[in-house]
């Protein structure tokens, strides 16, 4: 198997990741309308998927010790798109409850694998590659976002469209892990081993930097969750944009983080994390001021590529570096970095939700620009572990 051929191979799996969650976006509305669901029981709603995920913990590093990640990855991701089915399906509360926080468990274990293998990947390439998986990621999600967008505004039914999409992500994955399967008796970076077993006191300069990376990936994460969860109702309600137009809102967002990490491992190389780092939190923050201070549609759709040109490289950073902490077990790192970064996605939707109720969705958009503060204050006191 040759690095290229892994690389190719994990590319597409990310890309399938990407694009199973980002079809149902835009049918978010319409299920929000279909269920009943005022704004603080639609955030509680989504906050389910992170419910799901912080489960997930308990059994994720197990799993990546038994099956390899490569196979869990492929494995969870059959399950994923069983799930993704489900929401489509679903016919009452209960079970639309159920599916949501299948996802988010599934999606977990499914994230954790395919970015521990990623890991293994860009040892065997030599290089950094980790911020282009995570563009083809982002460009998953874009396309996604774009068929589900396109499938709401033709009224296609929505089991159809998501079991659909499914079965043919599914197969893709299939195809994907085969090419990325490593050769035997690669071994993984110098910095972990898979056979360590976890000290149950971790030293504190470990524990202070997966602190640190769990934070920075919290930070990039909400950016990517309001526009998920909120952007297209921030334009319908806010802006008064048609359902259309509304649905490219979330596409803007992806699609500029998917320039942003096309361009990330580059710029990372000749500026430094800290300074890229620093420029997406400032990105950030313009591009908040733009959607909060200036509601109309093509401001806020300017806002939005800012903000997701801004987090573009925030979370595969955290990842990146996780995965390389010293001491650690294979997997470990990136699986706590992941923890964090969804107990993020499970506060934030409430959050928003809450504020939204009690003043305005307006109001609760304001959370990017906290973000993009928080990007820039600890752009330049956090010390990042190098992913070389």
């Amino acid at each position: 198997m040759s690095p290229v051929k892994a690389r190719i191979g994990i590319s597409l799996f990310f890309f399938t990741n990407g694009a199973i969650f980002t079809n149902i976006v835009p049918r978010l509305p319409e299920i929000k309308r279909d269920f009943l669901l005022g704004d603080s029981a639609y955030g509680l709603m989504i906050a389910l998927i992170s419910v799901g995920s912080l489960l997930a913990v308990s059994v994720t590093v197990q799993l990546l010790k038994r099956l390899g990640a490569i196979n869990t990855g492929l494995f969870g991701t059959f399950l994923l798109c069983a799930s993704a089915a489900l929401i489509g399906w679903a016919s009452n509360v209960i079970v639309l409850a159920l599916a949501f926080a299948s996802f988010g468990f599934l999606d977990a274990i499914v994230d954790s694998a395919q970015n521990v293998h990623g890991v293994r990947v860009e040892d065997y390439n030599d290089r950094s590659i980790m911020n282009s998986l995570h563009a083809l990621w982002s460009l998953g999600a874009a396309l996604g976002s774009l068929m589900g967008s396109a499938c709401a505004g033709l009224g296609i039914d929505r089991g159809v469209h998501l079991s659909v999409v499914a079965l043919a992500l599914a197969i893709v994955a299939f195809f994907a892990c085969k090419m990325a399967k490593m050769p035997e008796g690669f071994s993984v970076s110098s910095n972990q081993n898979p056979e360590q077993k976890l000290k149950f006191r971790l030293p504190r300069p470990v524990l202070v930097t997966l602190l640190a990376l769990g934070v920075l990936a919290i930070a990039g994460v909400v950016i990517e969750d309001l526009g998920s969860g909120w952007s297209i109702l921030y334009l319908i309600r806010e802006v008064s944009a048609p359902i259309g137009i509304a649905g490219l809102g979330y596409t803007a967002i992806i699609g500029a983080q998917f320039v942003g990490r096309i361009l990330g491992d580059l710029l990372i190389d000749k500026y430094g994390r800290r300074r890229i780092l620093l420029v997406g939190g400032l990105a950030i923050c313009v591009g908040g001021v733009l959607v909060v201070g200036f509601p109309t549609t093509w401001t806020v759709m300017l806002g939005y590529l800012f903000a997701g040109y801004g987090c573009a490289t925030v979370v595969p950073t955290a990842y990146a570096s996780a995965g390389r902490i010293p001491g650690l077990p294979e997997g470990f790192g990136i699986t706590v970095a992941s923890w964090m970064l969804r107990i993020g996605l499970l506060l934030n939707p409430p959050i928003v939700g809450l504020i939204s109720q009690a003043t305005s969705l307006r109001a609760a958009m304001s959370l990017m620009l906290v973000s993009g503060l928080v990007i820039v204050a600890l752009a330049g006191k956090t010390r990042i572990q190098s992913v070389r």
